[in-house]
């Protein structure tokens, strides 16, 4: 029921409830469940293993998830965004203004990157280093020269060096940055190397040999034109919404207006024992310095945002929204 059946998606689509019922009750009959409370556990045991590598990329590497806010997009990241901030604790999870084409309207923006690489599989030493010096100008040229093609100015173009460095014997390498393509600042990759697996690992020896794996070069060239970004609309104090809750900024935000109510809807949240009435807003009819409190959904053309109970989404001027617990 998270997904309301009754809006259309992307438009034009709509889905058939009762045909999801009927593959999960194939599910329920084995394991003797409920259907609703098998379609929570399914959706339980798929935040756990998305849990499980969060904490891989975090708590296990000595970051700690309460100083971080979690970016959730694509179609289906806000969905479960709501599971993840209580889980791991997160300070916030911030959702862009449109999830579902976040990578899609990421490539309109970001610079044109071209890339090389070379294998090496060598011990890093003074011949190597100075063979890979000049590996690293050369490929520069190439690649400065196929950004000209591109018609990119040679003053908009930015060189990026890293090296794929293990210890000798290891089955894995780390990605270590190159600040200096010179002979010098190739042959400090060792140090570098040692320091980044210290950090990653929790040990470096200093006595075994440091082999490069490969080598790559990256070269960015900046776009002069971008598309803009349109700010929201400030709030406007028309009342007939949830009740104002405090805002991220510190000062209170305003009452989400009536209009943005699409109506209510029956849902099982995930965790909750039966399902239950739920607000659903339409995202795009929400400015800016408002908050939505939950349990809610918060619907949009390309994703959908559920809202906990004791958690509020506040949206900025750029349409973004912030889940925070409250």
């Amino acid at each position: 029921g998270t997904l309301p059946a009754e809006l259309p998606l992307a438009g034009q689509f709509t889905l058939d409830a009762d045909a999801a019922h009927r593959v999960i009750e194939q599910v329920a009959s084995q394991l003797g469940l409920p259907v609703p409370d098998a379609a929570d556990g399914i959706i339980r045991l798929a935040v756990a293993q998305v849990s499980a590598a969060l904490r891989r990329v975090s708590v296990q590497r000595g970051i700690d998830p309460r100083d971080y806010a979690l970016v959730a997009f694509g179609g289906a990241g806000p969905l479960h965004a709501g599971l993840l901030l209580r889980e791991l604790g997160f300070r916030s999870v911030l959702v862009p203004r449109y999830p579902g084409l976040f990578a899609a309207s990421g490539l309109t923006c970001t610079d044109i990157r071209v890339d090389d690489a070379r294998t090496v599989l060598r011990v890093l030493g003074p011949d190597l280093a100075a063979d890979l010096a000049a590996w690293y100008a050369a490929a520069a040229r190439q690649l400065r020269a196929q950004l000209r093609r591109d018609g990119i100015a040679a003053g908009q173009v930015r060189i990026s060096a890293t090296a794929d460095c293990r210890f000798v014997g290891q089955g894995y390498e780390l990605s270590v940055p190159v600040t200096s393509r010179s002979p010098h600042g190739i042959a400090a990759l060792s140090a570098r190397f040692r320091e980044l697996h210290l950090r990653a690992y929790g040990h470096a020896d200093q006595a075994q040999d440091v082999e490069v794996v490969n080598v790559r070069l990256s070269a960015f060239g900046a776009l002069p034109v971008r598309p803009p970004v349109e700010p929201l609309p400030a709030s406007r104090p028309d009342g007939g919404g949830e009740p104002a809750v405090p805002g991220q900024s510190g000062g209170p935000a305003g009452m989400v207006s009536a209009s943005a109510l699409a109506g209510r809807m029956s849902a099982r949240l995930p965790g909750m024992k039966s399902a239950r009435m739920l607000p659903v807003y339409q995202r795009e009819r929400i400015d800016a310095g408002l908050a939505v409190r939950g349990p809610a959904i918060v619907h949009q053309l390309d994703s959908t945002t559920i809202l906990l109970p004791g958690q509020r989404a506040l949206v900025d001027e750029l349409g973004s929204m912030w889940l925070q617990e409250t």
